[in-house]
C-alpha cells in the first residue's frame, strides 16, 4: 500500500530526475548586449484599440461586465525539503528552471512618438529553449472614450505567434473587464511558460516604467512534449 508520504517521495525523485536531465540541456538566456528589438515583430496596429478589442470581445455577453475567456489553469507551486520549487499544472509535474527575464523597452516606448502613441508603452524580452527562439512582447496603452486601459502579452516561437493573452479594463457608468487567455500558459517542447502578472498595473502606469518584474516563469517537466502550443 502506497501512503501519502511515499507518493511525495516518489514525486520528489521524479523532479530530481527531471532536473538532472534539464541541467544537461539548459535554457539559453541572451547576454546583456542582445537587443530584443533586433527580432521584434511588433507593429503599431497592436496599439490601436479597434484592432485590439475584437480578440477580447469574442463570445462576450452584453450584460456581463466582467468576462474572462479561456484562462489558463492554476499553477500550484510547492517546495521540497531542500528548497527546490516545483508545481502541478493540468495534471503534470513541473520543476522551476529559474531562468531570468530581462525586459527592455520596445520601439513603441520611444518618447519621440506622438499621439495616440504618447499614451502607449512597449516592453519585450527574448531567450532560447531547446534551440527554439522565444520572444515576448508586452503591449500597454490607455485610451479615452470610454476611459480604458489595455494590457496584453504576445508570445512568439521561432518567429511565429503562438499565443496572446490579457485584456482591457475601464469605466463607463461602472467598471468593466474583458480578458482572454489570462493567465497565459504556453508549452514549448518540454517546458511551460506561465505568465500571470502584467508589467504595469491597470491604473497609474507611467510610460517607460514597469512596476512588476517577476511576471512569468519557465518550468520543465519529466515527460517531454515536442512542439509549440498553437493558439
Amino acid at each position: 500500500m502506497v501512503t501519502g508520504e511515499d507518493k511525495t517521495s516518489l514525486q520528489d525523485a521524479a523532479y530530481r530526475l527531471t532536473w538532472a536531465t534539464y541541467q544537461q540541456h539548459p535554457v539559453q538566456v541572451p547576454s546583456r548586449d542582445n537587443n530584443a528589438g533586433d527580432l521584434c515583430p511588433a507593429v503599431q496596429e497592436w496599439w490601436d484599440s479597434n484592432v485590439f478589442r475584437p480578440f477580447y470581445l469574442v463570445l462576450a455577453q452584453s450584460g456581463d461586465l466582467d468576462q474572462r475567456i479561456s484562462p489558463a489553469g492554476s499553477l500550484t507551486e510547492r517546495k521540497t525539503f531542500d528548497g527546490v520549487e516545483y508545481a502541478t499544472f493540468e495534471g503534470n509535474m513541473w520543476r522551476k528552471t529559474g531562468i531570468p527575464f530581462r525586459w527592455v523597452p520596445g520601439p513603441i516606448s520611444q518618447p519621440s512618438l506622438s499621439e495616440p502613441y504618447a499614451m502607449s508603452d512597449h516592453w519585450h524580452t527574448n531567450f532560447t529553449i531547446r534551440k527554439r527562439s522565444l520572444h515576448i512582447d508586452f503591449v500597454s496603452f490607455f485610451r479615452m472614450g470610454p476611459q480604458t486601459s489595455y494590457r496584453e502579452y504576445r508570445v512568439f516561437c521561432d518567429g511565429q505567434e503562438v499565443k496572446r493573452g490579457g485584456g482591457f479594463a475601464g469605466f463607463l457608468g461602472g467598471n468593466f473587464t474583458r480578458q482572454r487567455n489570462w493567465p497565459l500558459a504556453v508549452e514549448i517542447a518540454d517546458h511551460l511558460l506561465y505568465i500571470h502578472r502584467f508589467l504595469q498595473y491597470w491604473v497609474g502606469a507611467v510610460r517607460g516604467q514597469i512596476v512588476e518584474d517577476e511576471v512569468c516563469s519557465v518550468w520543465v517537466r519529466a515527460n517531454k512534449a515536442a512542439g509549440c502550443a498553437k493558439q
